[in-house]
């Protein structure tokens, strides 16, 4: 505004588990311009996803509207922080979207029955996957859009693998490059492609490079609807650099469709 303003802060967590300092202060603003408060939040060691809550009054008692941070705290290689796309849900379940932001899902009651449950391990290309640990019609895959993510890999891993898929994907399917950062500074860049998860429905052949995890005889719709399409879940794996240690892998960002990833 034209004049200058005081507002009065307070920060509050939304557990014990999280602590603000300053836990609130008095913030003047200059008249047409900005400023910043500096707010350190220190997450205890339970895992979760949590959230502080500000609330503003200016110094005329006029209360700002509220609003919050989302803080999760995980230990490096828990993927869940990164989530962005509901991937399945049960059968007749209706949800706020679908895998990679379209309607459509997999069906968590036919992945079910292939064996494929919340926390089950899923073996393709001679890695264990881990299957998301969540409830059907929650936050459970990463749409690959170039995230940084640190991983926690067993020790003399030689090989590393993304289990996941492709969607809007012809053909060729999704293609970009997968990053992988070592402890000592160096990298290694690793052409990624995922098939169509369902194959263009049935238009298309797995790529050459890409193992098919599972496979699901239909899909669900987000309004609570089924199809008849076959999905399908790849693994996609690379050798890696001999003795050395992963720090962290950055995700491709694919310009041909979408690239939905359910563990590395």
């Amino acid at each position: 505004t034209s004049k200058a303003i005081t507002a009065n802060w307070t920060a509050t967590p939304s557990s014990s588990n999280l602590t603000v300092n300053p836990a609130s202060g008095t913030l003047t603003v200059p008249a047409a311009s900005s400023a910043t408060a500096q707010v350190t939040v220190t997450a205890g060691a339970t895992e979760g996803a949590y959230s502080v809550a500000f609330t503003t009054k200016l110094s005329d008692g006029t209360a700002l509207p509220d609003t919050a941070v989302g803080v999760d705290v995980a230990k490096p290689g828990e993927l869940w922080p990164y989530y962005t796309s509901i991937g399945m849900s049960n059968d007749g379940q209706v949800t706020s979207s679908g895998y990679n932001g379209d309607s459509w899902l997999y069906s968590a009651t036919a992945l079910a029955a292939a064996g494929v449950t919340p926390g089950s391990t899923v073996n393709a290309d001679g890695i264990a996957y881990t299957w998301p640990n969540e409830p059907a019609g929650s936050n459970d895959a990463i749409e690959a859009s170039g995230q940084t993510i640190p991983l926690s890999l067993p020790s003399g891993a030689t090989k590393i693998g993304l289990l996941g898929s492709a969607t809007d994907a012809d053909a060729s399917g999704a293609t970009g490059t997968l990053t992988v950062t070592y402890t000592d500074g160096s990298t290694q860049q690793i052409p990624i492609a995922f098939s169509d998860w369902t194959l263009g429905a049935g238009a298309y052949q797995p790529l050459s490079g890409d193992t098919v995890a599972v496979t699901t005889p239909y899909r669900n719709i987000d309004d609570g609807t089924s199809d008849g399409v076959k999905t399908y879940v790849y693994s996609v794996s690379a050798a890696l650099q001999s003795g050395k240690t992963v720090a962290s892998v950055t995700l491709p960002n694919p310009s041909d469709g979408y690239i939905g990833v359910f563990d590395i």
